[in-house]
């Protein structure tokens, strides 16, 4: 009985080992994809100064969504700034393998498709006119996530009044009459938000 009872109770260790190294193997497995996800997410993105666009590009902030997997401005950029030729910094969660920007424009009529490697001290310009992706590899290659880059610029739009004003009376011999002049435009400038590429 007592033998029977030994054979019993090492079955139950056996058993127990086996479920614990299982659990420990499925928790191992997913803390290393965690890990290898978390490499692949960007921390910051920012604009450099140019002295041909804007010297105050580097304190623009842009949103980092990596639900959505979107990198915009909240706050547009004044109307007519040129972002056909600007540099960016771009800081990871940890090491990556490599960071790609994807690049789709028009110039001259003709649709243009660039790719360029990020590099922290690049001085690769690109054009942001059209649409931006930013593709980021984890350092073991497991993970790629990928960006869309929005930079939102203000747009104008025109609004034009007409009217009328009235002189003051005068008076004739026998009557009042008031001169008038028409028409008069007023023109007033709004802005309104705008990206590049896409509608919002």
């Amino acid at each position: 009985m007592r033998h029977i009872n030994y054979v019993i109770a090492m079955i139950a260790l056996l058993a127990l080992a086996v479920s614990s190294c299982k659990d420990k193997k499925e928790t191992e497995e997913v803390e290393t994809y965690s890990t290898s996800a978390t490499n692949a997410l960007v921390l910051s993105f920012r604009l450099q100064n140019s002295k041909n666009v804007s010297a105050k590009l580097d304190s623009v902030h842009f949103t980092i969504d990596p639900v959505r997997g979107q990198i915009y401005n909240v706050d547009s950029l004044p109307v007519g700034t040129n972002i056909s030729s600007l540099l960016t910094t771009v800081s990871f969660r940890s090491s990556v393998r490599q960071a790609k920007y994807y690049l789709t424009y028009s110039k001259n009529g003709t649709v243009q498709r660039d790719t360029i490697t990020y590099r922290s001290a690049s001085t690769d310009s690109m054009n942001f006119t059209g649409t931006v992706r930013l593709e980021v590899t984890s350092y073991d290659g497991t993970v790629t996530r990928n960006y869309d880059v929005h930079i939102n610029l203000n747009k104008t739009l025109f609004l034009v009044w007409h009217f009328c004003t009235r002189a003051s009376p005068t008076r004739s011999p026998g009557l009042w009459s008031r001169a008038a002049t028409c028409p008069v435009q007023a023109v007033t400038i709004l802005p309104s938000a705008q990206s590049v590429g896409t509608t919002w």
